[in-house]
């Protein structure tokens, strides 16, 4: 199962950066818990140290493992509290959900918005 999840802050584009290193560090306990990540982003460029990203990739086996990322997301807001306001965008199979202010900083906020998108599609 793939998710994608896209963060937009007018007042910090260093935001995708964060959350990803962030989830870096905490990689070892994501991996363990069945999720891996990866940045997804144009190639650098010739004589770029490396290249721009703004989407990040998580990968996983089932619902259950959703628990451990929500709270991962949740706690680098809370502890990376930015100027402006920062949204979530989760995406999943051409449907997404949109997480704004302090829902970012809420694991059951973040957690209903990953089960959202694990939902069948209605129609």
């Amino acid at each position: 199962m793939n998710i994608q999840l896209r963060v937009h802050n007018p007042s910090n584009d260093n935001d995708p950066h964060s959350l990803y290193q962030w989830l870096g560090d905490a990689a070892p306990r994501l991996r363990a818990d069945g999720v891996h990540l990866r940045r997804l982003g144009a190639a650098p460029r010739p004589g770029e140290m490396g290249g721009v990203f703004d989407v990040i990739q998580f990968v996983f086996d089932s619902s259950v493992q959703l628990g451990a990322l929500a709270v991962a997301i949740a706690t680098w807001r809370a502890a990376h509290a930015t100027r402006g306001e920062t949204s979530l965008t989760v995406e999943r199979d051409g449907r997404r959900v949109t997480l704004t202010g302090v829902d970012v900083s809420d694991p059951d906020a973040v957690r209903r918005a990953l089960d959202e998108l694990l939902r069948e599609d209605p129609a």
